[in-house]
C-alpha cells in the first residue's frame, strides 16, 4: 500500500514538473511566432528607454521624463542588457520577456519552497505563466508590466519567511541585510511595492505579535523583537528611507511623476466594487450567461478558494 502511494506522489510531481517546463516552452514558442502581432506602444516606451540608458551609461536616464515612476528593478535594466548583443528589436523584446518570466517562476518556486508546498510549487510555477484571463495574459504574460512588482514581492516574503525560521548567526545578518537593500532599490522609484508588500507585512506581522503579547505566549520584549515582527519592520525603514530619496533628492535630477498628489479619501462603494471586479477580472471571470458563464464563475471561485 505504501508502495503505491509513493509511486503515486512520484508520477505527480514528475508530471507536475513537466507540464510546468511545457507551460514554459510554450509560453516562449507563443512570444516567438507572434511578436509581430504584439506591438504595445507601452513595451516600446520601455525599450526606447532602455537604449537611452546604454548610450547615457547612467541607471536612471536625465533626458527622459518617466511617465509615472522611475524604473531601477524593472524592465529596461534587462532590455538594456540584451541590447549589447543585438540591436534587433524584436529578439530583444521576447528574450527579454522570458528572462523576466523566469525571475518571476524563480520567485514563485523560492516561495512555494519555504511555504513548504511539495510537489504543489510545480503547480504554483504552471500557474504563473498560464493566461487565466485575457488582462493577466497581456499585463503579465504578453507585455510584462507588474512581473518585477510580483517577483519581488514573492522573494521578499520568502526572505521574511527563511529568515524568521534562520538561527541568529551571520548567515541571518547577511541575509537581513540583502532583505532591507531589496526594500530600499524597491522603493526608490515610489511607493508602490511599500503599499503592495511592505506596509502590509509589517502590519500583519505586527498584529501576530501584538496577538502572542494579549495571550501571554510572549513578553513584550520577545513580541517586538519577534523574528517576523522585525523583519519587516526593518524592511519598513528602509523601504521608508527609500521612499523620503524620491520625494525629496530625486525630483531635483531627473523628471517623473510622483505619488505626493495622492490622498487617502472616505469609503466608496462604486471604486471597491470597481476593484473587486477587477480583482475577479484578471482571475478569468467574463460576464456570460448559460453553461459558460457557471463554469467560469465556479472555476474563479475555485482558484480564489485555494
Amino acid at each position: 500500500m505504501n508502495d503505491k502511494i509513493a509511486l503515486k506522489t512520484y508520477l505527480v510531481k514528475k508530471s507536475s514538473i513537466l507540464l510546468l517546463c511545457a507551460s514554459f516552452v510554450f509560453l516562449f514558442l507563443f512570444l516567438r511566432a507572434r511578436i509581430w502581432y504584439l506591438l504595445d506602444s507601452d513595451m516600446s516606451s520601455e525599450m526606447i528607454l532602455a537604449k537611452q540608458l546604454n548610450e547615457e551609461r547612467a541607471i536612471f536616464a536625465k533626458g527622459w521624463y518617466y511617465a509615472t515612476e522611475l524604473r531601477l528593478l524593472y524592465m529596461p535594466q534587462v532590455f538594456r542588457i540584451l541590447f549589447l548583443f543585438s540591436d534587433y528589436w524584436h529578439f530583444v523584446r521576447v528574450y527579454s520577456t522570458i528572462i523576466i518570466h523566469a525571475m518571476l517562476l524563480g520567485s514563485a518556486l523560492c516561495l512555494s519552497k519555504r511555504l513548504d508546498l511539495g510537489w504543489r510549487k510545480a503547480v504554483l510555477g504552471m500557474a504563473v505563466l498560464t493566461p487565466v484571463s485575457m488582462v493577466y495574459g497581456e499585463y503579465v504574460l504578453v507585455c510584462p508590466y507588474y512581473v518585477p512588482c510580483i517577483a519581488i514581492s514573492f522573494f521578499a516574503m520568502a526572505m521574511v519567511l527563511h529568515l524568521t525560521a534562520e538561527p541568529g548567526n551571520h548567515v541571518r545578518a547577511i541575509l537581513t541585510a540583502a532583505s532591507a537593500a531589496l526594500a530600499f532599490a524597491s522603493s526608490l522609484i515610489g511607493p508602490r511595492q511599500i503599499v503592495m508588500f511592505y506596509f502590509p507585512a509589517m502590519m500583519a506581522a505586527g498584529l501576530i505579535a501584538l496577538s502572542d503579547l494579549i495571550k501571554k505566549k510572549k513578553t513584550l520584549k520577545k513580541a517586538f523583537f519577534d523574528p517576523a515582527f522585525s523583519i519587516c519592520l526593518t524592511n519598513m525603514f528602509s523601504a521608508g528611507i527609500a521612499y523620503l530619496i524620491n520625494l525629496f533628492v530625486l525630483p531635483d535630477m531627473y523628471y517623473f511623476v510622483h505619488w505626493t498628489q495622492i490622498r487617502l479619501t472616505g469609503f466608496n462603494v462604486r471604486r471597491f466594487l470597481n476593484a473587486l471586479a477587477g480583482l475577479v477580472n484578471m482571475l478569468g471571470f467574463r460576464r456570460e450567461s448559460g453553461i459558460a458563464g457557471i463554469i467560469t464563475d465556479a472555476c474563479v471561485l475555485a482558484v480564489t478558494a485555494g
